[in-house]
């Protein structure tokens, strides 16, 4: 199966409405294998019809969950996706705030018109206790994002409303241009909002990330957990959408409603989010964006297949310089582990390209020990990004006994550099508490 690598297609004649030929994607040297396990997995799903498709969809969600690679990159997707919904929250915040002290400046003016017409005092009244984005602003779960769920759009439209009635209703020139004034600032606003809104909407339908979130709800509708509260909250009612989509999935009888019943619209959603994840993930795999997972892979396989010897020889080393040799052995095969996956990597700076590669062994872990190896290994990543540019560093951290380490896994956004981290414990004995190190 040549997915990896489509051979080129003859140029399009003139007049044809053939599509021209997708761009080629350069896959890093361990990618081919991840890329056909992908392609295979997908072409499986796209073929499967109507429960078919959820039911298969759900055990491909846990191939992804559960190789590390792809996990990996599933988790990038998900902090993508963290840091869009981040971004348009502050902006809500923001208009709010800023809604907030224009209502407190011009508020006399709207309440000399209270009870005329468009300008209920009830309304008036309520209008400051609304400038909180109340509104879930994380991207849906189970459909792609709406104009409706721009909060502050809609407070922004009602004080303009208010500002554009006073101005056509007054006879005063400089109170006419001061409110004009007014209602050019909120034009302004508005225009950056929708850009903001916009921005957000395309994200929560282009990044594979809310395309992953919709597709696990999707899945959660084959089981769904019964809605048992009799109060008519929106968690409720979501609770029993998804039980009438069940319903259609498993009973024979409702299963013709796939065609044009609640059930319909999660299905087209679902195999339009499935398209976009797969074409995400051999993206990813091309770029060799795969760093995380290859760490997460090696500290694996270490453990399941090494740990042993490991614990042996860091036992059997002599003084610090002992247990050095020990570490610039595990380096190297965690270079040559990174280099298999496709990505360079060294053990000194070597430029931007190259991963930096190192592994420290702690013996009886503390926070305070833990806390100064990761210190010394973001200063030795800062030094190698002013020597040679290098962008990237992963650390693996060894222990024998103690509390398991629970390190972050990334560090250096400070540095202008990405720290990747990982712990591998070799002991005999499994860890019975955690330690976690923040």
């Amino acid at each position: 199966m040549k997915a990896t690598d489509p051979s080129p297609t003859a140029p399009r004649e003139v007049g044809t409405d053939a599509p021209s030929p997708a761009p080629r994607v350069t896959l890093a040297a361990g990618a081919p294998f991840l890329v056909e396990l992908v392609d295979r997995q997908f072409a499986l799903l796209s073929s499967r019809d109507a429960d078919r498709l959820l039911m298969t969809l759900a055990r491909v969600l846990a191939l992804l969950d559960a190789e590390p690679t792809l996990a990996a990159l599933t988790r990038e997707f998900d902090d993508e996706v963290a840091a869009a919904v981040r971004r348009y929250a502050e902006h809500e915040r923001e208009n709010m705030a800023e809604l907030a002290r224009l209502w407190e400046l011009h508020r006399a003016r709207f309440y000399e018109r209270a009870g005329t017409d468009g300008f209920d005092r009830e309304a008036l009244d309520a209008f400051p206790r609304s400038l909180v984005p109340l509104e879930h602003l994380e991207f849906p779960q189970n459909e792609e994002p709406r104009w409706d769920r721009a909060s502050s759009r809609h407070r922004l439209s009602k004080l303009r409303f208010w500002v554009t009635a006073s101005r056509e209703r007054t006879l005063d020139a400089a109170e006419r241009a001061a409110l004009l004034n007014l209602e050019e600032h909120l034009t302004t606003l508005r225009e950056r909002h929708e850009e903001a809104f916009r921005t957000y909407r395309t994200f929560g339908v282009t990044l594979p990330g809310a395309a992953l979130a919709r597709l696990r709800w999707a899945t959660g509708c084959l089981n769904p957990r019964a809605a048992r509260s009799e109060r008519d909250t929106p968690a409720m009612a979501m609770a029993r959408a998804r039980e009438e989509v069940a319903e259609a999935l498993h009973e024979p009888t409702k299963r013709r409603m796939l065609t044009g019943g609640p059930g319909s619209e999660v299905l087209i959603q679902a195999r339009r989010d499935a398209e976009l994840l797969r074409e995400e993930l051999v993206l990813a795999l091309g770029r060799a964006r795969a760093g995380r997972g290859r760490l997460l892979h090696f500290a694996e396989k270490m453990a399941r297949f090494h740990a042993g010897r490991l614990a042996k020889q860091l036992g059997a080393a002599r003084g610090r310089a002992g247990v050095r040799a020990v570490e610039r052995e595990l380096a190297e095969r965690m270079a040559e582990h990174f280099f298999d996956g496709g990505i360079l990597a060294g053990l000194t700076p070597e430029g931007p390209s190259v991963l930096l590669v190192e592994v420290r062994h702690l013996a009886r872990p503390t926070e305070a020990k833990a806390r100064a190896v990761l210190v010394d290994a973001c200063d030795t990543l800062a030094r190698a990004a002013q020597a040679a540019g290098t962008r990237r560093g992963a650390l693996l951290v060894v222990q024998r006994d103690g509390p398991r380490l629970v390190l972050p896994p990334e560090l250096g956004a400070s540095l202008g550099a990405t720290l990747l981290v990982a712990t591998l414990h070799v002991g005999a004995e499994p860890p019975r508490r955690d330690l976690h190190v923040v």
